[in-house]
């Protein structure tokens, strides 16, 4: 059988023939003879598919046998890689968790979406937002599907009253939430929790190696694991919208779902990184196990960034990102050398070790600190997704004639390995 290499030296030659065919005609302003015509079909192929004269040709035959060819051959390659990631090599895709009773742990990297979860199907397609708006004009022709799936599950829809929002269509608001949040842009997991608490696995001291000659012992490792405590609080909000508004504004779907979301993301980025780890989660600013690079910095300078990034290096990890507040951003990018008048004024640009890494601005960050590190390594423990309920009734919704939307959720947040991650403080602007 002939290698894909000869079959394509094969089918290059064959065009060339035909290119050669065409162009002698043209050279001599004349059409292709008779034999020229019947060649250049065996060639090129004639009619179409179906067509009791159709013919592929001899470059098409081959066009056909070289697709199968590199098809086999890329799922040929698929497979060895496959293999080689299971024999030991590194997958770029994590290999899926399993709890105590063997049932997969779903865990959502930044680009996944909640939405694809088991029991969420379809959900991509459902809107918060004109569930809301049609709660609040009691007018179900804004979310017609929306409300069949509440009274499929026994929801009420009537007039009055309170309503809780199937966690199907909710999820949408976790993934708005989750793509405005800097902490998990910056590459933060999502774990879905199945009690108030979930312990995960952490390497508190690596193992370490040694030769060992012929016949020796070899030494016992100090390779020490411990475990990371996630415990579920709940953060909330209640918002009130008015239902002449829900009901004139044309784009009032959109926005009270889009500022659902917004809220909600920046109160995780605030706990994620502010959180003082008692009522509230425990914050990148505040945990013990991230080491300070320098409690004393003043104006920011790039060589501070870059001692972060080598303080991550030294605990054996690669820093991907950067959690930033936008004034100490704007200083950082703004620096130069020269001032333009005995000297060149020049931008000053991120040293080598700084410049793969992704800056995330968030006010939710201090101005007097950045959080540098593999966000991988920290996560979000979901205990119950986005509850949004909505009255028209409750409290004085009613007598306002507007509707209260309260939103609720349960999770935690904690790191993984907290020397994938190194911390500066004591910035000045």
């Amino acid at each position: 059988m002939p290698a894909l290499k000869e079959l394509r030296e094969t089918r290059a030659s064959l065009l060339n023939e035909a290119d050669k065919l065409i162009e002698k005609a043209d050279q001599d302003a004349r059409s292709l003879s008779s034999q020229e015509a019947e060649r250049f079909a065996l060639l090129m192929g004639r009619g179409k598919p179906g067509e009791p004269n159709y013919s592929a040709g001899k470059i098409g035959e081959l066009s056909e046998d070289i697709a199968r060819r590199e098809l086999l051959e890329q799922k040929s390659g698929e497979q060895a890689i496959h293999l080689a990631r299971g024999v030991g090599g590194v997958s770029h895709k994590p290999a899926q968790w399993v709890d105590r009773d063997g049932k997969p742990v779903h865990v959502l990297q930044k680009a996944d979406k909640w939405a694809s979860l088991p029991g969420h199907e379809n959900s991509e397609s459902l809107s918060l937002g004109n569930l809301i708006r049609s709660m609040a004009t009691g007018q179900r022709k804004y979310a017609p599907r929306e409300l069949d799936l509440m009274q499929s599950m026994g929801g009420n829809v009537g007039s009055g009253g309170g309503f809780m929002v199937p966690s199907a269509v909710s999820a949408s608001v976790i993934d708005k939430a989750r793509g405005m949040s800097a902490v998990m842009a910056a590459g933060a997991v999502t774990v879905p929790m199945e009690s108030d608490t979930l312990t995960m696995a952490k390497i508190t001291s690596d193992a370490s190696f040694v030769t060992r000659a012929d016949n020796a012992t070899i030494t016992e490792s100090d390779m020490v694991f411990g475990g990371v405590e996630f415990t579920a609080r709940t953060i909330g909000t209640i918002v009130r919208m008015s239902r002449e508004l829900a009901e004139d504004a044309p784009n009032a779907a959109a926005m009270v779902e889009a500022a659902l979301a917004r809220a909600f993301a920046a109160e995780l980025d605030r706990q994620a990184v502010n959180g003082n780890g008692g009522a509230e989660m425990n914050g990148l600013r505040v945990r013990a196990d991230i080491t300070d690079v320098d409690a004393s910095t003043g104006a920011i300078a790039w060589e501070d960034l870059h001692n972060c990034v080598v303080s991550v290096l030294t605990n054996n990890y690669a820093p991907t990102a950067y959690i930033i507040h936008p004034e100490i951003y704007g200083d950082l990018t703004i620096l130069t050398s020269g001032a333009g008048t005995n000297a060149a004024k020049l931008w000053l640009t991120a040293p080598p070790l700084v410049a793969p890494l992704t800056p995330h601005v968030t006010t939710n960050c201090a101005n007097s600190a950045i959080i540098v590190g593999d966000f991988t390594n920290c996560a979000f423990g979901i205990r119950q997704g986005v509850l949004v309920e909505v009255t028209r009734d409750g409290s004085d919704a009613f007598t306002k004639h507007s509707l209260l939307i309260k939103l609720t959720w349960r999770g935690s947040f904690n790191t993984l390995q907290g020397g994938a991650f190194a911390r500066l403080t004591g910035i000045t602007s």
